[in-house]
């Protein structure tokens, strides 16, 4: 009963240094193990800086906007069995590719189609107006339904020209 007492009465004290060392024991070890991902891909994208809260000195002028409009949606088909031969219905699971899938691009008033002579000619319309006006920004406006892929053909034939200055606006749901 008297050694009962005797550790009642005791004080507990809690050793911190074993716990500190222990903590950074762990803090070395998952800073050396950690993995940083690499960016897969990058697009050059330049926010708009004549728009937005702040004045600007000089009025801004009218952007070149191209919008990015399907014409035809097009259907999702395995791409795996369209590689094969087959138009099977896509499964919700494997690789998908449209079929069908119609796109243009509208300039101003004017319309091209998305073949290489169209884009050529998107180019050079656009090639033309920048000459006038150097400082006239480039805006690729996707509209609803477009796909990544409709924008970056573009994107490729623009750097391909030499034009890589380029904004890409939200799509026009979410504007």
């Amino acid at each position: 009963m008297s050694l009962l007492r005797e550790l009642a009465s005791e004080e507990c004290k809690l050793e911190m240094t074993p716990m500190i060392d222990v903590t950074f024991l762990l803090l070395i070890f998952f800073m050396c193990t950690i993995k940083f991902k690499t960016l897969e891909g990058k697009l050059e994208a330049h926010l708009p800086k004549d728009a937005g809260p702040g004045p600007t000195a000089q009025p801004a002028l009218e952007s070149l906007e191209v919008r990015v409009e399907v014409v035809a949606p097009g259907r999702k088909v395995d791409a795996a069995a369209f590689a094969a031969g087959r138009t099977e219905a896509w499964d919700g699971v494997s690789e998908f590719m449209l079929l069908d899938h119609v796109v243009r691009y509208r300039l101003g008033r004017e319309t091209y189609a998305v073949d290489e002579d169209g884009r050529a000619a998107l180019v050079d319309r656009i090639r033309a107006a920048r000459a006038v006006q150097p400082d006239r920004k480039l805006v690729l406006a996707p509209l609803r339904g477009t796909t990544q892929g409709d924008v970056v053909e573009l994107l490729d034939e623009l750097a391909i020209a030499g034009l890589t200055e380029v904004s890409i606006a939200p799509p026009a749901g979410t504007r």
